[in-house]
């Protein structure tokens, strides 16, 4: 069972991804080509890629709380089994 903090995250790493090639193909292209062609339009859909993707990083870190969700994922199961002992 997924939570809502990974659909949510995600969701907001699609919705980066597909506003970056969005970005890189369509305006990029067609702005910066008059100032320096392909390889600027590229660089800059790769730069907003990466400081997209710090931006999400960084807002991971400040949540020191949360567990994995592998560990969630156990915990879950160990309390159903708990719970089928305890009914039998």
């Amino acid at each position: 069972m997924l939570l809502p903090l990974d659909i949510l995250r995600a969701a907001s790493h699609a919705l980066i991804i597909g506003l970056t090639y969005l970005v890189g193909e369509n305006v990029f292209v067609s702005a910066i080509l008059d100032f320096g062609g392909v390889f600027s339009s590229f660089f800059f859909s790769l730069l907003f890629l990466f400081v997209t993707q710090i931006m999400i990083r960084k807002e991971s870190w400040g949540d020191t709380n949360a567990e994995s969700p592998e560990i969630l994922i156990e915990h879950a199961n160990v309390q159903r089994c708990q719970v089928k002992k305890e009914k039998f």
